[in-house]
């Protein structure tokens, strides 16, 4: 349970900090104190920070007399399948008990990028199979003799959520454009092509 003599504590443990990095030594002792106490600091809640977070913090930061910074890796970008953590700073005013938050204060890798794709090349081979009418192509199912599926999947398989996409929709632009002179188009955010022009 926090209380005023927690927060007299804490304030009383300060003073004897250097100002610049806490050591590890009193990091520990730090983390404990405002763990006690972060409920008690105004906007402590936001971006779902709790105390049971703390234990996570590093980078910690004493500005005489009554300032303390930390930085916080946040994972929620991950979920989505980005390689890059949100790493949100932190700047409390011990006399005020305020808490204020940068949560784009900058990012961080976390995860392995994918190697850089080449889509052209890509695109050209798929686009050569559909105008030569290639039945035994393993990326295409052909619907009738002009309309034909691709099959995204096999040509850029799924990665990185983010990049997966990014990916795919550069080499569906390119495909569009190669197949467009030769009279194939397809309906928005398809892979069906269907050819609507004869060639004279």
């Amino acid at each position: 349970m926090e209380s005023v003599e927690d927060i007299k504590i804490l304030r009383e443990y300060v003073t004897n900090l250097k100002d610049g990095k806490v050591d590890d030594e009193h990091e520990e002792t730090l983390i404990t104190l405002l763990s006690r106490t972060w409920d008690l600091f105004s906007d402590s809640s936001e971006t779902s920070m709790n105390a049971e977070k703390l234990g996570r913090i590093d980078n910690v930061i004493f500005k005489y007399p009554d300032v303390i910074t930390f930085e916080i890796e946040r994972h929620g970008a991950t979920v989505h399948g980005s390689v890059y953590a949100h790493v949100h700073k932190w700047t409390l005013n011990l006399t005020e008990m305020k808490a204020i938050c940068d949560p784009y204060y900058k990012k961080r890798l976390v995860g392995k990028r994918d190697a850089p794709l080449k889509t052209q090349p890509l695109a050209q081979k798929v686009a050569d199979a559909v105008i030569n009418y290639d039945r035994d192509n393993k990326d295409l199912v052909w619907k009738s003799y002009d309309k034909v599926k691709i099959l995204v999947g096999n040509i850029i398989p799924e990665t990185n959520e983010q990049t997966t996409a990014s990916r795919r929709k550069r080499f569906r632009n390119r495909l569009d454009e190669m197949l467009k002179t030769h009279g194939w188009s397809r309906p928005k955010q398809s892979y069906i092509y269907e050819r609507i022009m004869i060639d004279e």
